[in-house]
């Protein structure tokens, strides 16, 4: 019953807290629901103990038009599951993602690479972190070492470090910037 709870809470929206009523009776196989996520993998470990599950091994989730390529994803919630009818279960509320490994996301007509990727829903940011990690859109690119897209106000932070200095190439007749996150 604890798996299925926690099975379900994975399909549904992680950028945005969960709650029951944002589940659907049966599963969606539209990709392009926004409440929903489709997570594949060649393994999955859950620990209700710590409250995660981590996707191990060619990780490909998909969310609405957004696509997640990485080497391991986890999933970090809070709150008891929810024991008894369909209605009850996945009351945890998803409070962040970690995309470990070779991350490359895809959203909008924009590309993303780093080596890690974390999304927090409470402060509504994703951080992309590493060596050289990359937004594309178009000709247009940013590039640092630590990447902070703040959704709920479309900012977007770059900062170099030990690595390199923030680069960034905009062309004019080109569209797609200010990138959105």
């Amino acid at each position: 019953m604890l798996c299925c709870a926690v099975l379900l809470t994975l399909m549904v929206c992680p950028w945005n807290p969960c709650s029951a009523e944002n589940i659907a009776a049966e599963p969606s196989e539209d990709t392009t629901d926004d409440n929903m996520i489709r997570v594949t993998a060649d393994r999955l470990v859950t620990d209700t103990q710590s409250q995660n599950a981590e996707f191990i091994g060619n990780v490909h989730a998909i969310r609405g038009t957004m696509t997640i390529f990485c080497d391991s994803l986890k999933i970090f919630y809070t709150g008891e599951p929810a024991q008894g009818t369909q209605e009850q279960l996945g009351t945890e509320s998803i409070q962040r993602i970690v995309a470990d490994g070779n991350v490359n996301i895809h959203f909008d007509n924009q590309t993303a690479t780093t080596l890690r990727a974390e999304w927090s829903t409470k402060e509504q940011t994703i951080v992309l972190s590493g060596p050289n990690s990359k937004i594309v859109s178009g000709k247009n690119s940013i590039s640092g070492s630590k990447i902070t897209l703040h959704q709920g106000d479309n900012r977007i932070q770059v900062e170099g470090g030990n690595e390199g200095r923030v680069e960034a190439q905009f062309y004019s007749n080109e569209q797609g910037m200010p990138l959105k996150p």
